[in-house]
Formats: C-alpha cells, structure tokens, sequence
C-alpha cells in the first residue's frame, strides 16, 4: 500500500478536530459522567476511572461475551440518548468494564456529534470495518455482535434516542 504525505497530513489534521471537538464538548457540558468513567479535565491532564479495556476479557466465555456485547449495546443507546456516538465502533479497544461491570467508552477522541453524520456510518456498517470486528471477535461471538449491532445500528434507533437539540 502506498501511502501519499498529503493523505496522512489529511488525516492527523481530522484526528485533531475530532479530539479538539471532544476535549470542548465533554469539558464544557453535561452528560452522565459514568458513561465516560467519570472524565475529567484537570491541571495535570485527563482522569478517568480504572477499567478493564474489553479486549482483555473477551473471547473466553460465550455466555460473558454476550453480556459483555448486551452492555455495550446499552452503552452506545445512552451516548445516543445524550447526543454523541463513537463512530470507530471498535468495541474491545475503545470501550472497558468499569468497576460496576458496566460498559463505558474509554475513548473519546473518536465520536461523533452529528446525527447526520452517525446515520451516514451505520448505513455503511462502519463498524464491519473497525479492527476488533475483523481480528479480536470471532466464531459465536462474532455472530452475536453482529446480530447485535444489525438490531442496534439503524438510523431508526438514531432518530429514537438521539436528543432533538444537542
């Protein structure tokens, strides 16, 4: 593969927006701490709670790595409900287990404040391309997420739970 300075330069140019995006919304507004492992802005830098990132637990018990899937699930409706979405949709590296064993989003660099824009990802099942869909998540497990998310991902579920004015 050829890679093309101009592209690259292209690319850390969008990362940038998109986490400049994030630092100015999470720090200036409110949502459910929790749903962030209670993020914070500090003098010394960004706080979140310990968790353990997915990708350290799944694929060693089905019946978990449902549960596990389930409260991610929930996880991506209340982001929604709150007027965000990651949109990597990389589930066992984005997301962990907080203390509670609920599922939260570790990073948020990478989401998304337009509905637009996250309706445009989901009709494109832009998470069948993220790295955990195609080399963490395998077998059973793979069939459930799948599942999961073809139930979950719609832009139906999007204008549901998506606040009208964010």
């Amino acid at each position: 593969m050829v890679f093309f300075p101009w592209i690259i330069s292209k690319r850390i140019k969008k990362a940038d927006k998109e986490v400049n995006e994030s630092v100015k919304y999470f720090s200036t507004l409110e949502y459910p701490k929790k749903l962030l492992g209670n993020l914070e802005f500090t003098k010394k830098g960004i706080v979140q709670d310990k968790v353990i990132p997915i990708k350290k637990v799944i694929m060693k018990n089905f019946g978990e790595d449902k549960r596990i899937i389930d409260k991610f699930a929930k996880c991506v409706i209340n982001c929604w409900k709150v007027g965000f979405s990651d949109r990597i949709f990389n589930f066992t590296v984005n997301n962990g287990i907080g203390k509670n064993g609920e599922v939260i989003l570790m990073d948020f660099g990478e989401v998304c404040f337009s509905k637009g824009e996250i309706k445009k990802d989901i009709l494109k099942k832009r998470w069948k391309r993220s790295a955990c869909y195609m080399f963490k998540i395998f077998g059973k497990t793979k069939r459930y997420y799948d599942e999961k998310m073809e139930k979950l991902l719609t832009p139906e579920n999007v204008e549901k739970y998506w606040p009208a004015k964010v």
